[in-house]
């Protein structure tokens, strides 16, 4: 079967579903649950693999940031407590 348009396919996401996901990923802690649990999610019996894996990838991306950002924000405050001790 041939399928031209996204509305006859009930796996591809749509526009609709795609700001739909957009708007609840804006939500505060909120994000973290839901695409928690759309990640962990079987692509086989779910209706929606390309959230699955948008949802997997977001969380990655979220978690690398998450270290990088407290590897340069620890040194940065080791750098501050350096210069405090020193001042006295």
């Amino acid at each position: 079967m041939n399928y031209l348009s996204a509305g006859q396919d009930p796996r591809v996401m749509t526009i609709k579903d795609w700001y739909v996901v957009s708007l609840i990923t804006m939500i505060p802690l909120v994000n973290l649950i839901v695409l928690a649990y759309w990640a962990i999610q079987d692509p086989n019996s779910y209706k929606k693999p390309s959230l699955i894996a948008y949802s997997r990838v977001s969380l990655i991306t979220a978690v690398i940031s998450m270290v990088i950002f407290f590897l340069f924000a620890g040194s940065e405050i080791m750098n501050l407590l350096e210069r405090l001790q020193q001042m006295q």
